[in-house]
């Protein structure tokens, strides 16, 4: 039998009177045409005017608009309400603050469609607003383009879906599934998670954009979780624990898609020290430790690693020292040869050819003749291996060793508190034996045992570099400086009176 309208949209209502108007137009005005829409407003005992902005669209829509009213019993119990209401063929569980983009719900109703037998699920991309303007950190899924993820292939199993305010559901989908009345945080990845496991796929349509609202005043419970105890005790056993439980019951295992969403969840409790002041006795911190160390022996430890999100050293470090025991960063072993850092059988860091900020040459400048070179090494990769590693240049056929220093301008936390991510080395190079229409190579090494690997290098913003302008150089009188990913080169003019294209020239 079919549905009345083609989209049920629930959304919970508590003090957000100043958002709700414009929230609640952002449907009316959908291009597919609001007769097609049911709005179901759950007032969840707010006491601002909220119901009297409710109370105007029901009296001006009252063949789609649904008015309920309920005491206070926070976001999940009204979204559980408003379910039993549900007449549409797919349902949106909207947050009463945020908005859609007009065209969203055709967008995806157009998708759905075509693809109505394959799948319950339809996303939207999810883009933020007011606080921030850029889009959420799982969008990266939708590089690959508007298509159905499968979540049994390997390169789906990250394309995790943490939400479900941007979500169209198949209503028929739902049957008995509500949402955890006991869970403050992850409510909505444990509920979506387990409709989307039933068919191990959903649709990513990118077409159709969700606008989420970061509020200004910063008091969205996004900002209150990391200091907020049930993140670390009832999140874990209601959702993570749970999950675990529900993918065992239909497959038999913990299959990879929900290892990596229960590990994109859990990792952001990891490099932050003050986790520690959570926790009311060291029982209940014993006990954090312990339920850690049980849902990450599930997490296969390649899936740690391909995180998308969480790629910090200080957050592997966590993971690992809570799954295995181990000293992460002294634990991985170097591959000479293919210039690679390996965690068992598992690629960390491709040393020579990585485009990241682990080694970042911020001064490259030439005064007297003289080359000086500033560089910051990323730390962790200085004590990578149980021997650790040493930071050589390179010119002449000759090594030179540097000797760095903590550089304290950036801070990163770790559960030893905050520590310096990079040391600093200076270098100087004399340039008074370069001769005039010859060119000086200057690269960067690591040392591991008595074997050197070279270093793939970025730039901070002041130093010339080639990565984005063919003839990117900077003069010093007859020399020039210009920079590569694998090497520094100095460039000693043969032509005093040369003009900017005589430059190019040499430069090439």
């Amino acid at each position: 039998m079919g549905k009345k309208y083609l989209f049920s949209v629930i959304i919970p209502i508590y003090n957000v009177e100043q958002y709700l108007e414009e929230t609640i137009l952002s449907v009316v005005n959908q291009t597919i045409g609001f007769k097609n829409i049911q709005m179901i407003l759950v007032n969840d005992g707010s006491p601002d005017n909220s119901e009297a902005i409710c109370l105007k669209y029901k009296e001006k829509y009252p063949d789609n608009i649904l008015y309920l009213k309920k005491e206070n019993g926070g976001v999940s119990s009204a979204r559980n309400y408003g379910i039993d209401y549900i007449e549409g063929e797919l349902v949106n569980f909207f947050d009463s603050d945020d908005k859609w983009d007009e065209n969203a719900f055709e967008a995806a109703y157009d998708f759905y469609k075509a693809h109505k037998d394959e799948v319950d699920v339809i996303a939207a991309r999810i883009k933020f607003f007011e606080a921030k303007n850029d889009y959420h950190v799982l969008d990266y899924k939708f590089d690959k383009g508007t298509r159905i993820a499968d979540l049994t292939q390997e390169d789906e199993y990250y394309s995790v879906q943490s939400q479900v305010i941007n979500l169209f559901i198949r209503s028929e989908a739902i049957g008995d599934f509500r949402f955890d009345k006991e869970l403050k945080l992850g409510e909505d990845s444990e509920f979506i998670s387990k409709i989307i496991l039933k068919k191990m796929k959903y649709a990513l349509v990118c077409e159709a954009l969700f606008n989420y609202r970061r509020r200004i005043s910063g008091n969205s419970a996004i900002n209150r979780q990391f200091q907020d105890l049930s993140f670390y005790t009832t999140s874990l056993t209601n959702y993570h624990m749970e999950l675990f439980r529900y993918s065992k019951e239909l497959y038999g295992e913990v299959v990879p898609y929900i290892q990596a969403m229960v590990c994109y969840d859990m990792m952001w409790r990891f490099g932050k020290p003050e986790v520690d002041s959570v926790f009311p006795d060291e029982k209940e911190k014993a006990l954090y430790y312990e339920r850690v160390h049980e849902i990450l022996s599930q997490i296969d430890e390649k899936i740690i690693l391909k995180n998308y999100v969480h790629r910090s050293m200080a957050k592997r470090c966590d993971a690992f020292l809570y799954r295995d025991g181990v000293d992460f960063i002294k634990s991985l072993a170097v591959n000479v040869e293919e210039g690679k850092l390996y965690y068992k059988d598992n690629v960390v860091y491709n040393i020579s050819r990585n485009k990241g900020k682990t080694c970042s040459v911020v001064r490259a400048e030439i005064q007297n003749s003289k080359l000086f070179i500033d560089i910051l090494l990323a730390n962790w990769i200085k004590n990578a291996t149980e021997t650790g590693s040493r930071l050589y240049l390179k010119y002449r056929n000759n090594y030179v060793e540097l000797i760095g220093k903590d550089d304290n301008s950036h801070m990163i936390s770790t559960r030893l508190g905050d520590v310096p991510y990079a040391s600093l080395y200076k270098a100087e190079v004399n340039l008074e034996s370069l001769k005039p229409g010859k060119t000086l190579n200057v690269k960067l090494y690591l040392r591991f045992g008595d074997k050197y690997v070279p270093l793939s290098i970025s730039y901070g913003k002041f130093v010339p570099n080639s990565n984005d302008f063919k003839y990117a150089y900077k003069f010093y009188g007859d020399y020039a400086v210009k920079c590569f990913r694998t090497v520094i080169k100095v460039i000693h003019s043969e032509n005093k009176n040369r003009d900017a294209a005589q430059w190019e020239k040499e430069c090439i």
